[in-house]
């Protein structure tokens, strides 16, 4: 049963679609635009985000068309388009945080590299688009007696018709809760061993990038790196840095962080960073911490763009398919929200490459000077987000 809206209450739905559609987008377009254009952007994390866009920029333009689609009529192509993306691409947007945190896992719990990782990217894009495909495309040629087309009105927009309500558990609201569930356990999961590891992290020293001196640039200098037995590793005694590379003090206390340490901070890259003339410094329990900042971002965003809308669906069915307009309005406000979260993400874990192509926008060419002390809390915290980025790479 479709609920009858007054005009003023469809106005307010369609108004409150078209912003948050809007807003997501705009942020979609963010991410692809960047993207494309800087290789600053371009973090592990952030190319599944980029591939997780393009769908989210489909299903808000199918948001954004809003009720139009039912004024159309159900047989009209802007109705059945309309359909059609919402079924094929919000789920999508689902699959493709389900595979992030699956990055994730691979890299902390079993350490993929980055090719290992970059391998998996076909087998992403095949599981995120082509899944919800097949029922999406489905539905446009399945036409039931005086049901009609499957895709119909909807209250909020064209999609799973009312008549058809059983389709929307089984390939929709069922299927994404599977994968919500299954991400917010892995986050969890990795999310409890950051901080069962964080006692022992803070063990470690702080990490220095230093200048180097222009009379001793020809020499060396040996660094002592003590390694626990427990541990494991043959790392030696002692390590040959040259003059003006990184220079540290630290002991493993666990060997499970070892791929974690190394790719987080490249130790073993002589390498210097964009940044190696500042005298920044950064632990790894920063690191730590703004890892788990990230999974609790998509964590949320998750709960914030899928709990209205199932408590919707659950009240209708136990209220013999009447709907409720409040819960309609949460659906209409947050639902679209999906790109906008997406970007969110991405920019906190690249807010040194948006402050530099800010920079550039406007003319304003980075020099390599020493870092004020005021300026290090900051850079050391966008210096762990970043790095927190290339966990899965």
């Amino acid at each position: 049963m479709s609920l009858s809206l007054s005009p003023r209450q469809s106005n307010a739905l369609e108004i409150t679609q078209r912003i948050t559609s809007s807003f997501s987008i705009l942020g979609s377009l963010f991410v692809i635009a960047t993207y494309l254009v800087s290789s600053d952007f371009h973090k592990p994390i952030n190319r599944l985000v980029f591939y997780a866009s393009w769908g989210n920029l489909v299903a808000n333009v199918a948001t954004l068309v809003a009720q139009s689609g039912i004024r159309a009529g159900c047989d009209s192509v802007l109705c059945q388009a309309q359909g059609f993306a919402i079924q094929m691409f919000v789920p999508a947007d689902a699959l493709w945080t389900l595979a992030m945190a699956c990055s994730v896992y691979l890299k902390f719990f079993h350490h993929y590299s980055t090719s290992q990782l970059r391998g998996l990217e076909l087998k992403y894009l095949a599981l995120c688009y082509g899944v919800p495909f097949v029922p999406a495309v489905i539905y446009l040629f399945v036409q039931h007696g005086a049901k009609g087309r499957i895709y119909g009105p909807a209250n909020l927009w064209c999609w799973v018709a009312i008549e058809y309500d059983f389709l929307r558990a089984a390939t929709f609201y069922g299927p994404v809760w599977l994968v919500l569930i299954l991400t917010m356990f892995i986050y969890i999961l990795v999310g409890r061993y950051i901080y069962s590891k964080r006692r022992t992290l803070r063990e470690f020293p702080t990490f220095r990038y230093s200048q180097p001196d222009e009379a001793s640039v020809a020499g060396s200098r040996t660094t002592d790196i003590p390694v626990r037995p427990s541990t494991g590793l043959e790392t030696p005694k002692s390590a040959h840095y040259p003059e003006g590379t990184r220079s540290m003090r630290f002991s493993h206390p666990f060997g499970r962080c070892q791929d974690f340490l190394q790719s987080t901070f490249n130790i073993d890259s002589p390498k210097q960073s964009r940044g190696s003339h500042l005298s920044s410094r950064y632990k790894p329990d920063a690191v730590a911490l703004a890892c788990t900042k990230v999974a609790f971002l998509f964590f949320a965003a998750l709960l914030i763009t899928w709990v209205p809308a199932t408590v919707n669906r659950a009240y209708i069915f136990l209220n013999g398919g009447l709907a409720s307009f409040p819960l309609l309005y949460m659906v209409g406000l947050l639902l679209p929200l999906q790109g906008f979260w997406n970007a969110v993400i991405y920019i906190s874990t690249s807010m040194s490459a948006c402050r530099e192509m800010w920079s550039t926008l406007r003319g304003q060419q980075r020099e390599a000077v020493p870092v004020v002390a005021a300026y290090e809390g900051r850079s050391r915290n966008n210096v762990a987000m970043s790095e927190c980025a290339s966990l899965t790479g």
